[in-house]
């Protein structure tokens, strides 16, 4: 079982649609080692590492953060696992830069977009984000019509590799 990283897709879509720059890495559809892969990461050059996590691999995507965060590289943040909507997982793990809850496409281009423009993140619906010592959880973001994102990204994803089915 290889799904195809859709929420990822959509956002990153979503960005691109508006003039941000993506690019997505799928590392574990393309088996890539971890070395190989803090190689990768650490040698491009990006604004934000978006990261999504799952329940089965969350300890040890922690520990990949982690060290991803030595490289001066902010992280944002989002999966399934309830444990990052909490505010004490931001205390907790202070290498992690902000936290994207429920459906947050809109969510991730509403922060990229007041990080770049240097706005208030309290606005953004979704997020949850250290603000000067102050773990800071905001309302989370209505529903939305999956008609408003843009067709998934793919550039570059083993497209060939991703098996859905169960």
């Amino acid at each position: 079982y290889v799904p195809f990283p859709f929420f990822l897709a959509y956002a990153a879509s979503l960005l691109q649609k508006h003039g941000i720059d993506v690019t997505l890495i799928d590392a574990i559809v393309e088996q890539m080692p971890e070395d190989k892969f803090l190689e990768k990461i650490i040698g491009m050059d990006f604004d934000y590492l978006v990261t999504e996590t799952s329940i089965p691999s969350f300890y040890y995507d922690l520990y990949l953060f982690k060290k991803i965060s030595f490289a001066g590289i902010p992280i944002i943040l989002c999966g399934p696992n309830t444990e990052i909507y909490e505010t004490q997982f931001l205390k907790e793990n202070p290498f992690i830069n902000f936290v994207l809850y429920g459906e947050y496409e809109f969510t991730l281009l509403e922060l990229v977009k007041c990080l770049k423009e240097r706005k208030d993140l309290s606005k953004v619906k979704g997020l949850i984000y250290n603000d000067n010592g102050t773990i800071k959880k905001n309302p989370s973001r209505e529903p939305f019509d999956i008609n408003l994102l843009p067709w998934p990204y793919r550039a570059g994803l083993p497209m060939r590799k991703y098996l859905d089915a169960p």
